[in-house]
């Protein structure tokens, strides 16, 4: 058995393909035109990460081929609320600013996938109008970008440069609100590591983004990509800090209930012992204990693939 995680493989661990060797590959990327999504639809068992790569993988899927619905998840031990006060404390942020988050790598915004044309125009619209508003990034690549960005953009930000995950939790419960400008994703993944910090989020209608950020519930979902939008949003939280603490507190319950690693890996782990057993009997043999083991570790694996 293959399980690629990593749809860039896609194509290469097609070629190992036995009799024995059942492949499950994961398209998280959603992109009409991306090279790899043949070579995933092509797998024994596709495997979406969001709705929108479940539709293009079933136009793609040889045979009328099953695909797999397996959303992303998030580690709940982990990712938890921390006090913010102390969170802004270990990370060196006053407590005077209103912080709004956003974690990434600047390199994965390739062909706009990011929208962090978006961002920068919503760093420069929020602050000029507010200039106790901080918008605080997290990840690599981000020192070019503030050298070129203008210093209207370079005084509205704090980088925080790469974070270890260990610090992550304490960065996500820092800000007051985290915001996503996606054009293109599977989760994102830091959507559901701010929701389940108990910090609300304004995020783009893309991957998993409807399901999890509702309307003056855990967030808000902004419709289009206009930099406006998000202006609005932001200052109505900004304003509004008893709405702010109903949007935690209804983010961490969710993502208890809903979208924790345990709950989005069985229906994998159950698939992969599905076709482990129709391939080789022996396997029917498995324990529990086993099977669990397997699911730490796929799990694992798979938010590595979709960490920072």
């Amino acid at each position: 058995m293959l399980v690629n995680l990593d749809p860039w493989y896609a194509a290469a661990i097609l070629h190992h393909r036995t009799p024995s060797n059942v492949v499950f590959s994961v398209l998280h990327h959603v992109n009409a035109d991306d090279p790899n999504a043949p070579s995933v639809a092509s797998a024994d068992v596709p495997v979406a990460a969001c709705e929108q790569a479940l539709k293009l993988l079933k136009q793609l899927a040889p045979d009328d081929r099953e695909v797999l619905l397996i959303e992303n998840g998030v580690d709940v031990r982990r990712f938890v609320r921390h006090s913010k006060s102390s969170a802004r404390q270990t990370l060196g942020i006053s407590n005077d600013s209103f912080l709004v988050g956003y974690s990434g790598k600047y390199s994965s915004d390739y062909g706009g996938r990011k929208g962090l044309d978006i961002l920068e125009s919503v760093i420069r619209k929020l602050t000029s109008i507010d200039d106790r508003v901080r918008f605080v990034l997290c990840g690599k690549g981000w020192d070019h970008w503030l050298d070129t960005a203008g210093k209207d953009v370079r005084d509205g930000v704090i980088n925080l440069g790469f974070l270890p995950s260990s610090h992550l939790p304490q960065f996500y419960s820092a800000m007051d609100v985290f915001v996503s400008t996606s054009r293109v994703e599977a989760g994102p993944a830091t959507v559901l590591e701010s929701l389940a910090c108990g910090t609300p989020v304004v995020a783009s209608k893309t991957g998993v983004v409807p399901k999890v950020v509702v309307d003056g519930r855990t967030g808000v979902c902004v419709q289009g990509d206009s930099a406006d939008d998000f202006v609005i949003a932001l200052v109505n939280l900004r304003d509004d800090p008893e709405l702010r603490t109903q949007l935690a507190s209804n983010a961490r319950s969710m993502i208890e209930n809903c979208w924790s690693w345990e709950s989005k890996m069985t229906p994998f782990v159950d698939a992969i012992r599905q076709r482990l057993c129709e391939s080789d009997q022996k396997v029917s043999r498995w324990t529990g204990p086993e099977m669990s083991q397997l699911m730490q570790r796929i799990g694992a694996i798979y938010e590595r693939r979709i960490s920072h």
